[in-house]
């Protein structure tokens, strides 16, 4: 997907990937938000979270939120 909304509208619309990468720093929307959303769709597919060590990783804190698995940002 190219943006927050369009990944939303893609899983919404029947898209069935193997997994679900989401990055924080979205353009169109706050990573939170999405993965919110993502949580409340009947979807089974691991979420991989990409975030960079800043208050991003704080607001991943909260159980609700919790993705299957993070990458930190800058991939070496």
């Amino acid at each position: 997907a190219t943006s927050g909304a369009d990944g939303l509208n893609k899983l919404t619309m029947g898209l069935d990937p193997d997994v679900v990468f989401l990055d924080m720093m979205l353009g169109d929307t706050s990573g939170v938000e999405v993965l919110t959303k993502i949580r409340n769709l009947p979807i089974q597919q691991p979420r991989v979270v990409m975030l960079s060590a800043n208050p991003a990783a704080e607001a991943l804190s909260d159980p609700n939120l919790n993705p299957d698995f993070y990458l930190e940002k800058p991939f070496t």
